[in-house]
């Protein structure tokens, strides 16, 4: 694995990476994971030692303001906003900082409006998202098209300097990920946070109403999707609800076993076999090729036309996403799509068992019941520096701060005790509208993290434990600007169809019609293309 990650430096073999549909990466898991147990549980590390930058360090800019944008998970409420930014700020000073932070969001949850505009305007805050999928601009092309700012140049090496925390306790195949050829070179151009940075999906099984129809957990086959049909004709009949609960695309992957290239918006994916999921014997396809799309689309057209999943599903955009993340919170499905990382079942039980009195439980694809981990999942979640900023010395500082003082890790992550979470048994625990500050945790604060943990007391050991049981998939990055104009056509176009299709609102009959606009538009060029760099990507492998 060591030869295979410090590879990845040597290839500009860069994947375009853009928002991810709906909230698919954000949440997710502890009943102790198949992985775990295979495994000695990893004890905490302590954070880095001298986590914090000098505060008479040179280079700063005196009583200055830092503009810091987060992504939203959820309602914000501008006077806890200001709370929060109060008590971030006093404990700088107490610190002894001179500089203060504001806070501002890249739009509403989920979305990148304000992001996108700030940095198309080349007027964007200090500190921005640099996630995976983050608006129109992600990690990767930020760091090569100027907008991030490049950390550890030898020329003055913030990183050293001020953020001497941020990688200090980090998964190797994070800071691999993290080094990318960017415009000032290749080096590191964020923070990139280790938290669910590997994929494992299974499902969310409504265990209570499972056995109330006189089923229990061993009857839910989870790797045969034609076989729910008397469970969730049961529950239909039982309760006149829809027993689905899904995303599309994310069901399209559990099911056909399909790792995503370009995450959630191109025709990229690798159908992975399951008795060798870190094989390198791989090779790119159409995904909505995968040998087994086909039966899958007929199977969701029927659960679809017997009234099993809510037509809101089958919509393309808002609609969909806040249909499933609002029935999931609520306990009302009998069956529902998950991305896993350690602590979702807890997340999702409690709100389930608050809302209506269920036991939700999870269940593991046997394909998936490892954790599968790329280059592109490793970036899943981070911040970077504007390149634009005056304030370089504090930014980094601010997020070394983030990552190693406790005070301001809760606060930017957890929001104002009392009040958005309280804390019980020493562990986080949110309150319902976490008093408007819906920040998303694992956007900001992950495994190297001072943050107090959240749900369980284990949570960044399991984290940690989960992410070093992967296996590695190893098709290295891909890089779509030779076919740049097909690539935006294909999304284009399943856009149109993947979720009608994958929740079964839409007609199988229209799959022919769904490929012959994707060859139409240049499909087959973009997987030649993707092809040709795995190949070259292997031989370096190799050589």
């Amino acid at each position: 694995m060591k030869k295979v990650l410090s590879l990845v430096l040597a290839f500009v073999l860069c994947f375009t990476l853009a928002a991810c549909g709906g909230n698919e990466t954000a949440t997710e898991p502890e009943v102790t994971t198949p992985a775990a147990e295979e495994e000695a549980p990893a004890e905490q590390e302590p954070a880095a030692e001298e986590p914090t930058a000098d505060a008479t360090a040179g280079g700063y800019s005196g009583d200055v303001t830092l503009e810091v944008m987060f992504m939203p998970n959820g309602e914000i409420n501008p006077d806890t906003v200001t709370e929060v930014a109060d008590a971030v700020n006093a404990r700088l000073a107490e610190l002894n900082y001179e500089f203060k932070v504001n806070f501002s969001f890249s739009g509403v949850a989920w979305a990148w409006d304000d992001l996108n505009l700030a940095l198309q305007t080349n007027n964007a805050p200090d500190i921005i998202p640099a996630h995976a999928w983050s608006g129109a601009v992600n990690y990767l092309t930020g760091a090569q098209g100027g907008q991030y700012l490049r950390l550890d140049d030898p020329e003055n090496n913030l990183l050293e300097q001020y953020g001497p925390a941020l990688y200090g306790n980090t998964n190797p195949l994070i800071i691999e990920a993290a080094t990318v050829p960017g415009d000032q070179g290749t080096g590191i151009y964020g923070y990139i946070i280790e938290k669910d940075s590997v994929s494992q999906l299974g499902y969310y099984v409504n265990v209570t109403a499972l056995e109330e129809l006189g089923f229990t957990l061993a009857d839910f086959n989870a790797d045969d999707l034609a076989s729910w049909e008397p469970l969730l004709q049961a529950y239909a009949d039982a309760t006149g609800k829809y027993p689905l609960n899904i995303e599309a695309e994310v069901l399209d992957r559990t099911v056909n076993h399909i790792i995503y290239i370009n995450n959630t918006i191109g025709p990229l994916g690798v159908q992975f076999d399951n008795a060798n999921p870190g094989g390198t014997d791989v090779s790119i396809i159409n995904r909505y090729q995968s040998s087994t799309y086909q039966d899958f689309i007929a199977t969701m057209r029927g659960y679809y036309e017997a009234g099993f999943v809510d037509p809101d599903q089958g919509l393309v955009g808002e609609v969909s996403s806040s249909s499933v993340a609002n029935r999931r919170t609520d306990g009302d499905f009998l069956i529902s799509t998950i991305v896993y990382a350690p602590g979702n079942e807890i997340t999702v039980a409690r709100s389930a068992s608050d809302a209506q009195g269920k036991d939700v439980q999870i269940a593991y694809v046997p394909g998936w019941s490892k954790p599968i981990a790329t280059v592109e999942s490793a970036q899943g979640s981070g911040l970077a520096v504007y390149a634009g900023t005056d304030y370089a010395p504090e930014a980094v500082t601010f997020l070394n701060l983030m990552a190693s003082d406790e005070t301001i890790a809760n606060l930017v992550a957890a929001g104002i005790e009392g009040k958005s979470y309280n804390l019980v048994d020493g562990v986080v625990i949110n309150t319902g509208d976490r008093g408007g500050w819906s920040v998303w945790r694992y956007g900001v604060v992950g495994v190297s993290s001072a943050a107090t943990p959240q749900d369980t007391a284990d949570e960044w050991v399991n984290f940690k434990t989960f992410n070093a049981s992967a296996d590695l998939v190893s098709f290295g990055m891909f890089n779509p600007a030779s076919v740049e104009t097909q690539n935006a056509a294909c999304i284009a176009t399943i856009d149109k169809y993947a979720i009608p299709l994958g929740s079964g609102a839409l007609d199988p009959a229209e799959y022919d019609a769904f490929m012959e606009e994707l060859t139409a538009v240049g499909v087959d060029q973009v997987v030649e293309a993707a092809q040709l760099q795995l190949e070259e990507f292997q031989a370096g492998l190799n050589s």
